[in-house]
């Protein structure tokens, strides 16, 4: 269970930080949040 946790906690946290990331690439207009 705790296993399952970390992956969730970590998928959870790459999605909320790609998702910062690619706002902070359209307020600069560097890129689209869809370019890793």
């Amino acid at each position: 269970m705790l296993e399952q946790f970390w992956k969730a906690y970590a998928g959870d946290y790459d999605f909320r930080f790609k998702a910062h990331r690619g706002i902070i690439f359209i307020r600069n207009g560097w890129a689209s949040p869809t370019v890793d």
